[in-house]
């Protein structure tokens, strides 16, 4: 995993992401958000939208086709925040987990 971006005076606004892997698709790189998070002091300021440009930015420079992320169901904000980006939920990929 790698921190992309870190913003904020305590850095207390990170990014994490897996590194780029080949699509199931399109056999072109795909990045895989693991986590956004901003401090609620620092929420409003356009730090969320500048993270995720700098991710952005990173996946045009690994000639990636699509930023792929989850998002809680109960995170509503989060949800509009993402759309208000542009992005929209992929409804056609279930995810699974096998807590062991």
């Amino acid at each position: 995993m790698k921190k992309l971006l870190e913003f904020g005076y305590e850095k207390e606004n990170i990014l994490f992401l897996d590194c780029p892997k080949k699509g199931e698709l399109t056999n072109r790189p795909t990045i895989y958000m693991k986590e956004l998070y901003v401090n609620e002091k620092y929420r409003g300021q356009k730090v969320g939208e500048q993270l995720m440009n700098a991710l952005r930015n990173e996946a045009e420079a690994n000639n990636c086709t699509q930023i792929k992320w989850t998002v809680a169901p109960w995170n509503e904000a989060g949800q509009r925040f993402y759309e208000r980006l542009g992005a929209n939920e992929n409804k056609d990929w279930l995810n699974y987990e096998w807590n062991i």
